[in-house]
């Protein structure tokens, strides 16, 4: 092998070596942090069907947490008072779906990690078990539409959001 060839394999696997790190899934999970995330929970006012959309600027958040919603973490909000649009995160809105019985708002979240092109979500599961039920008991169906907003890293980029129940 001459010099020519060595410095071509050389140059190739580095090549190699980069574009296949690039691929690789991100399956670390990132724990959620009161100190730079922010969380909010609200039972009514989602959508029909899970989706999310990401919210821009201060005015689009305080109009997204109109309403009685609960559960608000930020480091500057102790006293569930207007919470500051944050600087170098993403602030998403994530539409649940409809749930016709039962708990479905998330008190929190747990953690979050990239996995392709999907943002995954972990709550603790125990809050969302479906109650024990007979055919001979009658209940009252009620119909709720939950939604969450919280943030996350700015450099963070997914197509698509699923929420894992551990």
């Amino acid at each position: 092998i001459d010099m020519k060839h060595f410095i071509l394999i050389g140059f190739m696997s580095i090549f190699t070596s980069c574009l296949s790190q690039k691929n690789v899934k991100n399956d670390t999970k990132i724990s959620f942090s009161a100190k730079k995330d922010i969380f909010y929970s609200n039972q009514n006012g989602g959508a029909l069907y899970p989706s999310f959309s990401l919210i821009k600027n201060q005015e689009e958040l305080d109009k997204a947490m109109l309403g009685e919603g609960t559960f608000i973490i930020d480091i500057e909000n102790t006293d569930n008072q207007k919470i500051k649009f944050p600087k170098n995160r993403k602030v998403i809105k994530y539409n649940l779906g409809e749930f016709r019985s039962g708990s479905h708002t998330p008190e929190k979240l747990d953690a979050y990690r990239v996995n392709g092109e999907t943002l995954e979500l972990f709550i603790k599961k125990g809050k969302f078990e479906k109650e024990h039920e007979t055919d001979l008991e009658f209940s009252i169906q009620v119909v709720t539409r939950p939604y969450i907003i919280f943030s996350v890293p700015k450099k963070i980029e997914f197509k698509k959001i699923s929420i894992i129940y551990e």
